[in-house]
């Protein structure tokens, strides 16, 4: 007979919750680094003053979001363990 943890899979499901929110935070973080870095490019033959502040806010905010992320993946990956569920793979970034 298999015995299930009902505490670990409660907190499995909790966490699961939270890194779904957190993972749906992160990309919105990312997104808003990402048009920022955009205005500050210029176009057809202008330049756009850099604003390194608005950028720095921005990289700050989604490096506290992803830490918050990556300590709940591996919350996550302990709680997923103890009940047999698949745990969270995380990859390197690409590099071209």
């Amino acid at each position: 007979m298999i015995h299930l943890n009902f505490e670990a899979l409660g907190r499995y499901h909790a966490t699961l919750d939270a890194f779904q929110e957190l993972r749906s935070k992160r990309s919105t973080a990312l997104a808003e680094l990402a048009r920022t870095v955009r205005q500050n490019t210029g176009r057809h033959g202008k330049i756009v003053s850099f604003d390194a502040a608005a950028v720095q806010e921005k990289l700050q905010n989604a490096s506290t979001v992803d830490a918050e992320l990556m300590q709940c993946v591996d919350a996550l990956n302990e709680y997923a363990a103890e009940v047999g569920k698949p745990q969270v793979q995380v990859e390197s970034p690409s590099t071209y």
